[in-house]
């Protein structure tokens, strides 16, 4: 019964991921080869809004992760220069660094209105705080293993600044929000909630502390 069920669920997974990846691989490629070819700011602008619907709509169509797509992408464009003087570069850069703070601050005003009609969170803080424990350590480990691995050496100082730096926000939202009704649905979003209320008050507030600190300490020694 276990390995039935963990099977469509491994399947799903990786369809989601890999499927999502493939799609921010070809958009991007294709988004970059465009973009280069232009230097009309307009047309890039809108070459640069097409590939994002067009990610979102290929990737709903074919049921993998949009989100995964649309990074994939962006990071493929935004690690490539479109010509020497980087005009392109910068008016993309500032466009869209206006779109998302538009669109963050939207995001997070409906988040606080969504905790209004939320009063089931207060049954699951106790999953919540252990959510945020299982997290931590998960961002430890992923942090710590890798550098262990290819370095073989990590000073601790180090591991604190990027295990405190590992913010959640409206993504983790979003995805939970989407969830359709189920019997695991208001735990999975309450749990959610917890972990991005904690990663936005508590780490965001005191990461640039956690960094002054943890230098200091390095200089120290």
């Amino acid at each position: 019964m276990h390995n039935n069920l963990m099977r469509p669920l491994a399947g799903i997974l990786i369809k989601e991921v890999f499927g999502g990846m493939i799609i921010g691989l070809i958009g991007g490629f294709t988004g970059y080869k465009l973009i280069k070819s232009i230097k009309d700011f307009q047309t890039i602008l809108l070459i640069s809004l097409a590939l994002v619907l067009g990610i979102a709509l290929v990737g709903s169509y074919f049921k993998v992760s949009v989100a995964l797509a649309a990074v994939t992408a962006g990071l493929i464009i935004g690690n490539k220069s479109f010509n020497k003087n980087s005009v392109s570069n910068d008016f993309l850069l500032r466009i869209w660094k206006l779109i998302d703070e538009v669109l963050n601050t939207i995001l997070f005003a409906m988040i606080g209105l969504q905790l209004v009609t939320m009063p089931f969170l207060r049954e699951y803080w106790l999953l919540g705080f252990v959510g945020i424990i299982i997290l931590l350590v998960a961002r430890i480990a992923s942090v710590s293993l890798p550098t262990l691995f290819l370095l073989g050496k990590l000073r601790l100082s180090n591991l604190f600044i990027l295990t405190w730096a590992g913010l959640r926000g409206g993504i983790s939202i979003a995805m939970a929000l989407s969830i359709p009704a189920s019997t695991f649905r208001e735990s999975i979003l309450s749990c959610c909630y917890f972990i991005v209320l904690f990663s936005i008050i508590g780490q965001g507030l005191t990461i640039n502390w956690v960094v002054r600190r943890m230098s200091s300490i390095n200089n120290v020694k």
